[in-house]
């Protein structure tokens, strides 16, 4: 495999190449997004990401493969406590007062390392923060470690607290899966025990409820999913597509959260690991703190598989 770089621009790309096929795409500077993925099954390579066009990443469509730090999901009002102090982050979710998914889907990354062998690459990539925004004076450094082998991907987060105070965050991921650009509904998502954590109808800020699901089989035909939930024991997960074939997920212990979107239309669902609860940072659920000088990662591993069996 090798790994190709473009111009040192907003349009750079970094991809990974094998056999004259373009495996995976990199944007860096929109938020080190994947705008691309193929993966081999039975010797065949498919695309199963929603693609980002140029104009997606200007947008930021959908949140398409964004990171999501120092939280997943919603904050109630923007606002959150720590530490005996106040902070108001901006409202980028107007209709309700909510503020979405942090501050890395859009921000700028640097390629920091590149590895390449006959049978896997990885290209990992680095965004400094120096604490300068009221809302967050938390310094950090964020890394993403893209890793390619020939029987799967997988992706690695890590933050570093490079501050002189504790460091509250949590981690998501928000990838959007469709294989060979067909359409989800005939797809199926299945798991080991859930738990569904009830939202606001309103405002999508849990309500305190929770639901036990045990080993979930959710045909997408018949479910429109917009759903937040807490693994409850194993860590996998998978999604079965057309001509038998399964998306397989496995993520760290951590990463015990997961939010499932269907955009209307039936296109894409997204699968979205996360370590803490929607508006963690007011009801404390899955929270991490980072002492100065440690650091915290959590893995993200994808294969897919080709089988007629429908169990994760």
């Amino acid at each position: 495999m090798k790994i190709i770089q473009s111009s040192h621009d907003s349009k750079q790309r970094v991809q990974i190449i094998h056999d004259d096929k373009i495996l995976l795409t990199v944007a860096p500077w929109y938020g080190a997004k994947l705008t691309a993925m193929k993966l081999n099954a039975g010797q065949e390579f498919h695309d199963v990401l929603w693609p980002i066009s140029d104009a997606d990443l200007e947008s930021n469509a959908w949140f398409k493969q964004s990171i999501l730090f120092p939280f997943p999901n919603r904050l109630k009002d923007g606002q959150y406590h720590f530490e005996g102090r106040s902070y108001q982050f901006p409202i980028n979710e107007i209709e309700v007062n909510n503020q979405l998914h942090g501050m890395l889907f859009n921000a700028p990354f640097k390629v920091t390392d590149t590895r390449e062998s006959d049978l896997e690459a990885s290209i990992t990539l680095a965004h400094e923060y120096s604490g300068e925004l009221p809302y967050y004076p938390f310094p950090f450094v964020f890394e993403v470690t893209y890793r390619y082998y020939l029987s799967g991907f997988s992706v690695k987060f890590q933050v570093k607290n490079t501050g002189q105070e504790r460091l509250p965050f949590g981690i998501g991921w928000h990838p959007y899966f469709q294989i060979e650009g067909i359409g989800v509904n005939d797809y199926v998502f299945s798991s080991g025990d859930l738990e569904e954590i009830a939202l606001d109808q309103r405002t999508s800020i849990p309500t305190g409820e929770r639901k036990l699901i045990p080993n979930p089989v959710l045909a997408l035909n018949k479910h429109k999913l917009d759903n937040a939930y807490q693994l409850k024991g194993e860590t996998t997960y998978s999604l079965k597509g057309p001509d038998a074939l399964r998306v397989s997920f496995r993520v760290s212990d951590s990463l015990s959260y997961l939010q499932l979107f269907t955009p209307d239309g039936g296109e894409t669902i997204a699968i979205e690991p996360m370590t803490c609860n929607v508006n963690a940072f007011n009801n404390q659920e899955g929270l991490l703190t980072l002492e100065p000088a440690n650091s915290f990662d959590c893995e993200v591993q994808i294969e897919l598989i080709k089988d007629t069996n429908m169990t994760p």
